[in-house]
């Protein structure tokens, strides 16, 4: 077995004009018209076996454009960019400077969400095309947010609540576009075909969230990373203040081929 060099990292994030993209569940109404987003990123990774410190400045920009009509339709389509500001000091996994510490931002510019939605009957909500999914804390399906480029997939997802405590949610993805960037000259970094199916209910109470889930990751570009994940997720507000609340969780999942 590979020993790993341990790495230490600090980052410092600056971010401005939030984009309203749902990252969730989708989120329960959208602000319309256009989407900016910026965030300058400062990260310094320490690794043994290195003689430099990795030292990443970079900036992601991401513009999109959300439209939407009076009858439960909208679209978005957003792309995102990420610039190194200065000297780029780090291996970004696409800029050859392998002596220094892996920081994975490379530059590069794409397409990051371009879907169609549909909300309105009985609180189902329909959304097909590229889109960012997290589930739960991403520990199987995620954005990889603490990154600058953010990975999305290529999918169907549907969303219904039969009643306020509970939402059912389906998904079925085809592809995951990596953080690494779409342009990676390794193309297993840039993208990989998917055959996944996601199954996730939630039942809400006052105090505490219920959850079940079935993550049945097919990935055609890798057979060998396909596995089967059924867990159960239970998050309990133990204490709550006007200004301040203790959560605690209990999770168990097997994870299998």
């Amino acid at each position: 077995m590979r020993r790993l060099a341990p790495a230490m990292s600090r980052a410092v994030f600056a971010s401005l004009m939030a984009a309203g993209a749902a990252h969730a569940a989708p989120a329960p109404a959208a602000v319309p018209g256009p989407q900016p987003d910026l965030r300058y990123r400062f990260e310094q990774v320490h690794q043994e076996g290195f003689r430099h410190d990795a030292l990443a400045s970079t900036l992601r920009t991401r513009l999109g454009y959300r439209f939407t009509g009076t009858d439960g339709r909208s679209a978005l389509a957003s792309m995102q960019d990420n610039r190194a500001i200065g000297d780029d000091r780090y291996n970004s996994t696409r800029n050859g400077r392998i002596g220094y510490p892996v920081v994975a931002d490379p530059g590069d510019t794409g397409l990051d969400q371009a879907y169609v939605q549909y909300r309105g009957w009985k609180a189902l909500e329909l959304r097909l095309g590229r889109q960012v999914i997290k589930l739960d804390n991403d520990r199987f399906v995620g954005n990889v947010g603490f990154r600058q480029l953010e990975q999305s997939f290529d999918a169907f997802r549907a969303t219904w609540r039969p009643a306020d405590a509970l939402r059912i949610d389906y998904a079925y993805l085809t592809r995951v576009n990596r953080i690494f960037g779409v342009h990676n000259p390794d193309p297993l970094k840039a993208r990989q075909n998917l055959d996944t199916h996601l199954l996730h209910a939630a039942w809400t109470q006052p105090h505490a969230t219920l959850v079940g889930y079935l993550c049945l990751i097919g990935n055609q570009s890798l057979p060998a990373s396909s596995h089967r994940d059924p867990g159960l997720r239970w998050v309990d507000h133990a204490v709550r203040d006007a200004d301040w609340r203790l959560d605690y969780t209990f999770e168990a999942a097997r994870q299998g081929a």
